[in-house]
C-alpha cells in the first residue's frame, strides 16, 4: 500500500515548480520511513519469535479443548 503514494511519481526538473519537487520527495520521504517501520516490526516479530508463539498457543489451546470432551460429547 505505501507503493501506491510513490509509484507515479516522476520529477520533470523542466515542468515541476520549486514547491511539486519539495511535495515529490515528501511523499518519497514518507515511503522511506514506512519502510523503516516495516523492516523494524519485522526484526522484532523475529527476535521474539512471535509468530510461531502465536501458532504453538493456538495449537496448545485446540489440543486442551479436544481433551476436555467426554465420550457422551464426542
Amino acid at each position: 500500500m505505501a507503493e501506491s503514494l510513490v509509484s507515479p511519481l516522476f520529477i520533470n526538473s523542466l515542468e515541476d515548480d520549486d514547491i511539486d519537487t519539495a511535495l515529490k520527495m515528501a511523499q518519497v520521504d514518507m515511503y522511506t520511513r514506512r519502510l523503516r517501520e516495516r523492516a523494524r516490526r519485522r526484526r522484532v516479530s523475529r527476535d521474539f519469535q512471535l509468530v510461531s508463539q502465536f501458532f504453538s498457543a493456538s495449537r496448545k489451546d485446540r489440543l486442551s479443548s479436544r481433551k476436555k470432551l467426554t465420550k457422551e460429547e464426542k
